[in-house]
């Protein structure tokens, strides 16, 4: 069985996700065809990350190349990759509260510069590496049971799209209980759940 996607540019590729997922709760990035995006960072109940920001290709014509983004989802066992493009992109994250959290029930939470030094928001470029095939969310401590999601495209930044750790305030605080600086891997277009025995669990959650 293969997916009922094929041929689409990497600009489509980019901003047809509603979100590409490091897990399913609280780490997830965003892109958008204004050249704007979004970034959330958090664990359990606390958001740490919730910045908007801008976003443009080093080379804008890669974003016009048509890739073949079909992939074979029978016998799926273990996650395997095949390389699509890789690019460089430049991300400046935003230090104003998104409208979501300037409703009077969530003004409260601190989030984005409360957590960040200045540096966070200075424009900083990235190498990504664009694959399909058949992945878990990164997320999830046991994988391959039939409660993990699958994922037919993933981005592998060369280095985390969440500031490095000498660029938040508190690293070592007690609510930071995972290296977010750390977090490359961000999984998009889900796939079918294969259906297996067993539990998993989000290291996020």
């Amino acid at each position: 069985m293969t997916t009922a996607h094929n041929a689409e540019t990497l600009l489509s590729i980019l901003t047809g996700e509603m979100e590409w997922f490091w897990d399913t709760e609280c780490n997830w990035i965003t892109f958008k065809k204004d050249g704007t995006g979004h970034l959330r960072c958090g664990a359990g109940l606390c958001i740490f990350i919730s910045a908007d920001f801008e976003w443009k290709l080093v080379n804008p014509d890669f974003l016009d190349q048509v890739h073949d983004t079909t992939v074979t989802t029978s016998n799926r066992r273990k996650e395997h990759s095949q390389l699509i493009s890789q690019f460089d992109v430049e991300i400046t994250l935003f230090k104003r509260r998104p409208e979501l959290f300037c409703d009077p029930r969530w003004i409260s939470i601190p989030i984005n510069d409360y957590n960040l030094g200045d540096e966070a928001f200075r424009p900083k470029r990235y190498t990504i590496r664009l694959e399909k095939g058949n992945f878990f969310s990164p997320g999830c401590v046991q994988q391959g049971t039939e409660w993990d999601p699958w994922y037919a495209l993933r981005l592998t930044f060369d280095k985390s799209p969440y500031p490095p750790k000498q660029e938040w305030k508190r690293p070592d605080g007690p609510q930071i209980h995972n290296p977010f600086w750390e977090l490359v891997e961000f999984c998009g277009r889900s796939l079918p759940m294969v259906k297996k025995q067993g539990w998993s669990s989000c290291i996020a959650s």
